[in-house]
């Protein structure tokens, strides 16, 4: 029952890491930045060649299937979704601010047998070291043995512990996280530094001999920490060239280094520009690359960041996802209603550059007793367009503004134009909002 409770634990607080970032790289290189599980890239890498465009990963740059190469229908659709009116329902919210505790560092067998340093901000940190899967042909490298908890020994100031006596009770071998997240945890174990070890420098060290080519990826969350590297982008949708400015801060410590590079999901990476501001906090100014990505793939803008805090060096990495689409269609601006007995519908231009299947969503808003505006519903409606000037029609019937339970005057305030064959967000905006709907009189007694 411990045990279980120790993997649970540990589970817990490594999803929690996983989720606010994917690793971090040393204060020298950025070694195996990827938007997942990082893959390890050779130690001699350095951060001029790691953010140069030609790097394409260990098997190359590859076409991926395009959306003309998968069939799509022609056929439109259009249906209706009511809303909850204590719902803070918006299409124009903007990118969230990302924080992150994490990092990670890309080691060799050799490093790791010889001991590699981590620094902890604060007590109790949980590590986890993922044995990297073997290049091809690399048959050396196939016997790269899976480490445990027990095959580690912490050094501190403090005193020498190894990693699975009592004071490293929270622990979880890799059989046990491959089972329950093989696609998170694959060749993976994980520990909780002992609260004895305290905070500041710490040395990793195998207690076993590994092969001097072998690669592992050794993550650190620094949970219990409070220093944290924070990241707001302007905007998260992007067209190639687009210039996107991302600022963000390192809390309670002093900034000594930050480092930037774009990230695709295929490995290759492209140069980001920084401008630093004063103090803690720092703006960054970048174009977005011009690269080919499947439909649904992002980008990542990977941010590593060394600092100075009560406890010596804090290290943080984080990744901003942004999505990279090409600009194949616009609103016009036009917008036509038609009034029917029971029914309004509302038709908005939309000039098409490329042909494909678009979708246009809109966000209702009534009035409640209190005459303030509140969601009613979202209309949303599909078709394919050729190139030109075309139109997309959503329609809202009286039956439907009657079971919202809210009042005349209605109000589409606000939509977004979806390019479905790149699962793109193309426009979303208010400037093509604020569209009252009136109804034949029988029918607004009706709805009220």
């Amino acid at each position: 029952m411990k045990n279980i409770v120790n993997l649970m634990a540990v589970m817990a607080m490594m999803v929690i890491a996983a989720d606010s970032s994917a690793g971090t790289p040393t204060s020298e290189r950025f070694e195996g930045l990827h938007l997942t599980m990082p893959v390890a890239a050779p130690a001699e890498q350095t951060l001029e060649q790691s953010v140069n465009p030609g790097n394409q990963g260990e098997e190359g740059y590859k076409a991926q299937p395009t959306p003309e190469s998968l069939p799509v229908s022609h056929e439109p659709v259009q249906f209706i979704r009511p809303l909850a009116h204590d719902r803070d329902m918006h299409l124009l919210m903007a990118p969230g601010e990302l924080k992150s505790k994490s990092y990670y560092k890309v080691v060799s067998g050799k490093e790791l047998s010889q001991g590699v340093s981590l620094d902890a901000d604060a007590p109790g940190a949980i590590v986890r070291v993922t044995t990297a899967p073997s290049p091809r042909g690399a048959v050396e490298q196939k016997s790269a043995p899976v480490l445990e908890p027990g095959d580690f020994i912490l050094e501190s100031s403090s005193g020498k512990v190894s990693t699975m006596d009592d004071r490293a009770a929270v622990s979880a071998k890799s059989r046990d996280l491959s089972r329950l997240h093989p696609e998170l945890f694959s060749r993976t174990s994980a520990f909780k530094v002992p609260e004895v070890l305290g905070a500041g420098r710490l040395t990793l060290r195998a207690a076993r001999q590994l092969p001097d080519n072998a690669k592992y990826t050794i993550h650190v969350f620094d949970k219990q920490s409070e220093r944290e590297l924070r990241s707001s982008p302007e905007k998260s949708n992007l067209v190639p060239g687009e210039q996107v400015r991302v600022s963000g801060t390192i809390t309670g410590a002093a900034l000594d280094e930050l480092k930037a590079v774009w990230k695709a999901p295929d490995g290759r990476e492209f140069p980001a520009r920084i401008r630093l501001s004063r103090g803690n906090s720092w703006t960054l100014s970048t174009k977005a690359p011009d690269v080919r990505l499947r439909p649904g793939e992002l980008l990542s803008l990977a941010l590593a960041a060394r600092a100075q805090g009560p406890n010596g060096t804090v290290l943080r990495y984080l990744e901003v996802p942004v999505r990279v689409f090409s600009k194949t269609a616009g609103l016009t601006g036009q917008v036509q209603q038609r009034s029917m007995p029971r029914a309004t519908v509302l038709e908005y231009g939309v000039q098409v550059e490329k042909a494909g299947r678009y979708e246009i969503r809109a966000l209702v808003f009534g009035k409640d007793r209190s005459g303030q505006w509140k969601p009613a519903a979202m209309l949303f409606s599909a078709n394919y367009l050729q190139p030109g000037t075309g139109a997309l029609s959503v329609r809202l019937s009286a039956a439907d503004l009657a079971k919202s339970g809210l009042s005349a005057p209605f109000a589409v305030r606000e939509v977004q134009l979806v390019d479905q064959g790149q699962i793109a967000i193309l426009e979303a905006g208010e400037r093509f909002s604020e569209i009252r709907f009136e109804q034949p009189r029988r029918l607004q007694r009706m709805i009220r």
